[in-house]
């Protein structure tokens, strides 16, 4: 049995559960219409690691809902248990997707070998690595809640290579950190949902 969600995780299960009804029309049109959705915010499948798949082909597409804009930091992230989900996905044929909805727009990353390749080596061109736990300077806030953890390895996905999806702007709703840099170093939006992990 998975766990109940934490009071304090409540705003961004509300946060991704808005932003995903908002994108699902997005989603069903530029995925396919067999596009379902897995996750709820009225159970524990907002654990699963993945928030759609394709009922025909299997395709998936994970949803990042974000408290910044799209040009706040250089690159964004998702957890790596999604990113070893994937790898597993498109071994066996399947395309997938990262979605990150912004406060300004939402934009889209398919998961394939030359992406990741090629954001490796621009991360590596700029001196960090793709996969990493959160820069040094990470301080955990002690006034409010994050779900963020700074000590779980995170894919880090260089802004740049986001492609747009559609105008669909991120809401943030009441309890919901925003990033500042003073809390969380220069170069990394940190705000996500929480994971079983």
């Amino acid at each position: 049995m998975k766990p109940k969600i934490k009071d304090e995780n409540i705003p961004y299960v509300i946060m991704g559960a808005i932003n995903e009804k908002k994108i699902t029309p997005y989603i069903k049109k530029r995925y396919g219409e067999n596009m379902e959705i897995l996750t709820s915010m009225i159970d524990s499948s907002h654990y699963n690691t993945i928030d759609y798949m394709d009922k025909i082909t299997g395709d998936k597409v994970e949803v990042k809902s974000r408290s910044c804009g799209l040009k706040a930091y250089k690159d964004t992230l998702v957890g790596d248990n999604k990113v070893q989900e994937y790898k597993k996905l498109i071994a066996e044929g399947k395309r997938c997707w990262f979605v990150f909805v912004f406060t300004d727009g939402s934009y889209e990353w398919e998961y394939t070998t030359a992406n990741y390749e090629k954001n490796e080596i621009e991360q590596k061109a700029r001196g960090m690595q793709s996969i990493r736990t959160a820069n040094s300077n990470y301080k955990a806030p002690t006034d409010k809640y994050t779900p963020f953890n700074p000590n779980k390895p995170h894919l880090y996905i260089l802004i740049n290579n986001l492609s747009l999806l559609c105008d669909v702007c991120a809401v943030i709703p009441a309890g919901v950190r925003k990033p500042s840099t003073s809390i969380f170093g220069t170069g990394i939006c940190y705000i996500s949902l929480p994971t079983a992990n």
